[in-house]
């Protein structure tokens, strides 16, 4: 399912409601943004699960905020953002339009995901970022390769 935000106060709310948000900011009567639309549904549809990134569209006509934080303009369009819960930007996405190369920066971005810092010791916090990125690479990457017979600590 693709959300439809109508201007920046709408990217705002959506932002409380949906930790990870990916934005598509486009026109209606651009040919490139008509172009991409299909691609942005299709991965919507293939990432979006509860408890996913949310995809939503933007109309930059209406969205000045937006589209200055993805620095973008109406003559650079389509333009895509993941908004993460710790970043007060968006990460801005500069890749092809297709479903495999959106979600395949899509997900390296959530391996790499920013960890707040709530400690003032650089080693805390920088440990808690490794362990938290080696966790997402096992969970996600290496299969399990241990008999399903032996208790397996990874879940399969």
């Amino acid at each position: 399912m693709v959300l439809r935000l109508s201007d920046d106060a709408a990217v705002s709310a959506a932002r409380s409601v949906h930790p990870w948000l990916l934005l598509m900011v486009h026109v209606e009567w651009d040919h490139a943004c008509r172009l991409a639309l299909p691609h942005f549904r299709a991965a919507a549809d293939a990432w979006g699960a509860p408890g996913n990134v949310s995809f939503a569209l933007v109309d930059a006509a209406y969205a000045p905020r937006t589209v200055a934080a993805l620095g973008a303009s109406v003559e650079r369009l389509p333009a895509y953002g993941l908004h993460l819960p710790n970043l007060v930007e968006p990460l801005p996405y500069r890749g092809g339009w297709s479903q495999d190369a959106l979600l395949g920066w899509l997900g390296k971005q959530l391996i790499f995901e920013s960890e707040p810092i709530n400690s003032f010791h650089p080693c805390d916090s920088s440990l808690r970022i490794i362990r938290r990125i080696i966790r997402r690479i096992v969970r996600r990457i290496i299969p399990c390769i241990i008999p399903c017979s032996i208790p397996c600590i990874f879940p399969h």
